[in-house]
């Protein structure tokens, strides 16, 4: 059985590390000592064991596992599970499993994009590897899921391989934000810091970051008023509520920009800027370069 995607279309016979699976008995093979699984539970509840450790979950979860994890499920909803199979140079040619375990990069960009992954690394503790969703969340992770097996099933665009691995990186960049936010949210420090509005802001806008979103939307999703949600969040992080949108924003564009060959029009796109001139000139005034610029100098070429 192949874990990877081989080209048939556009591309006759290339491997491209990146495949979808609904099948949880792929677990079982030996050839997962050679990949990362993100295992999605959409639903139900889960009986699972990593690495020796028992745990049951309900409701939706993303798992992080890495090549030497062990993992069992005991017993699980039926048609409730996806995963995704992919090696870590699928992002990077030079994130090496060994590379991104002992974090030996000497290039500031090669670091930013191991960041995405580095709930895969060894010394994560097993808590750290269950991260739990909201419906909303899940849906979103479930909506990427699906996005990358159509491309890497029907291969019927050119872009099959560039648009599949940027669908990957998108919802490594969102785990990655979300599971940091709720480390905050269990930590010590944060509430005599930031006000629980913030928080919660702060853990919607890291997963919606690609949509629409309005100061009347939030107002709305968080129940409160205009002048409380915007002076809270001033308050507690300095900056505005659209200032760290767009930052937010640029960084996933930046990694886009980096790591794949989409168009700067459907990277704008991909990371909710509804328009070109206003994201160049946004990203511009963040990272002074223009998008094109940026790409020039950074991009990592990619098979």
């Amino acid at each position: 059985m192949n874990f990877c995607t081989i080209g048939v279309n556009f591309y006759e016979g290339y491997v491209h590390y990146l495949s979808v699976s609904y099948d949880i008995n792929i677990l079982k093979d030996d050839a997962m000592k050679e990949l990362y699984k993100i295992i999605h539970i959409q639903s139900g509840t889960s009986h699972i064991s990593i690495n020796g450790t028992e745990f049951v979950l309900t409701g939706p979860h993303v798992l992080y596992i890495n090549e030497l994890d062990k993992i069992s499920f005991y017993s699980y909803s039926e048609n409730a599970v996806s995963i995704i199979l992919f090696k870590p140079s699928i992002i990077n040619s030079k994130l090496s499993f060994e590379a991104c375990n002992n974090g030996n990069f000497t290039e500031v960009t090669d670091m930013q994009d191991s960041d995405i992954i580095s709930g895969f690394r060894h010394n994560v503790k097993i808590s750290s590897k269950i991260i739990m969703l909201s419906i909303m969340d899940s849906l979103i992770v479930q909506k990427r899921i699906k996005s990358i097996y159509n491309l890497t099933v029907l291969q019927n665009t050119c872009s099959w391989p560039c648009a599949s691995r940027a669908y990957l990186m998108e919802l490594l960049f969102s785990l990655d934000r979300k599971s940091e936010c709720d480390e905050n949210i269990n930590s010590d420090s944060i509430p005599d810091t930031y006000s629980k509005l913030t928080v919660d802001i702060i853990c919607y806008l890291q997963t919606h970051y690609n949509e629409k979103i309005t100061i009347e939307k939030l107002v709305q999703t968080f129940c409160t008023n205009r002048t409380t949600l915007l002076s809270e969040f001033k308050s507690s992080t300095g900056i505005s509520i659209n200032h760290y949108l767009t930052q937010l924003r640029i960084r996933m564009a930046s990694m886009l920009l980096r790591d794949t060959e989409l168009s700067i029009s459907e990277i704008c796109e991909h990371t909710g800027f509804n328009d070109i001139g206003y994201f160049s000139k946004s990203f511009k005034k963040e990272i002074h370069f223009t998008p094109s610029e940026y790409r020039n100098i950074y991009s990592h070429k990619q098979n």
